[in-house]
């Protein structure tokens, strides 16, 4: 849940689900973290890790990514 008010400096990682999504969901956690910065958020979105990784979301993934490697970030 998301305060309607927000503290200076506060920030929010996303969460949700990704695989199994078409576009491994980055569309969702696009327009989410477009919703939270117009509300003044710092926010921390998986997809965008992903895309400065190169990870293009309607390909497959690469051989090195793996659910390990995403965890450790």
């Amino acid at each position: 849940m998301v305060r309607k008010t927000k503290s200076p400096g506060q920030r929010a990682y996303l969460a949700g689900p990704m695989r199994g999504y078409e576009n491994y969901n980055f569309d969702a956690f696009d327009e989410a973290t477009a919703w939270l910065r117009g509300k003044g958020w710092t926010v921390i979105s998986p997809a965008e890790i992903d895309r400065e990784l190169g990870l293009d979301p309607t390909q497959p993934l690469p051989d090195w990514f793996t659910l390990e490697t995403a965890m450790q970030r």
